[in-house]
């Protein structure tokens, strides 16, 4: 049987001081291939542009990462999710509710910020209470959102 011969890896993985150095071996001369963004967990990423209309707000929020379908990928940390690290794959549905989730909260904080600018007074008892109010909201907004995460993959895997 005679012998296949593989291309070169396109990526060359080298440690240098406890650090992993990455280099693009195709960047000397090949075009980019699309596809696979390095680092990726779940499911294959590029970032060029999605098929079809895609909200600004979702692009930011998937910092522009696509999956090969042209679906944008959420990817979720630990932070307040649960169960993250994770990526989810977002349909047109998924992608509708993570616009208007994140409208809606980008409309509070704007809210906010506005009657803090309107009445100056209210600076300092503002901060004191958004101080308060983040030192134990992580713990009970995590398991709310988990779950708001758990039915947005729930409904775009379905």
């Amino acid at each position: 049987m005679p012998e296949s011969k593989l291309p070169p890896p396109r990526y060359r993985i080298v440690e240098r001081k406890g650090r992993l150095i990455v280099t693009d071996t195709w960047a000397g001369g090949r075009p980019p291939q699309p596809g696979a963004v390095l680092g990726a967990r779940d499911a294959p990423r590029s970032t060029g542009r999605a098929k079809g209309h895609i909200d600004l707000l979702v692009m930011i929020a998937c910092r522009g990462a696509f999956d090969a379908a042209g679906r944008p990928i959420l990817s979720t940390h630990a932070y307040y999710d649960e169960r993250g690290p994770r990526d989810i794959m977002l349909g047109a549905r998924g992608a509708r509710r993570l616009r208007r989730a994140l409208a809606g909260a980008a409309a509070v904080i704007g809210i906010m910020l506005l009657l803090v600018w309107a009445v100056p007074d209210l600076v300092i008892p503002a901060f004191i209470l958004f101080g308060l109010g983040l030192s134990g909201a992580n713990a009970v907004a995590r398991a709310h959102i988990t779950r708001w995460l758990d039915r947005l993959e729930a409904e775009n895997t379905a």
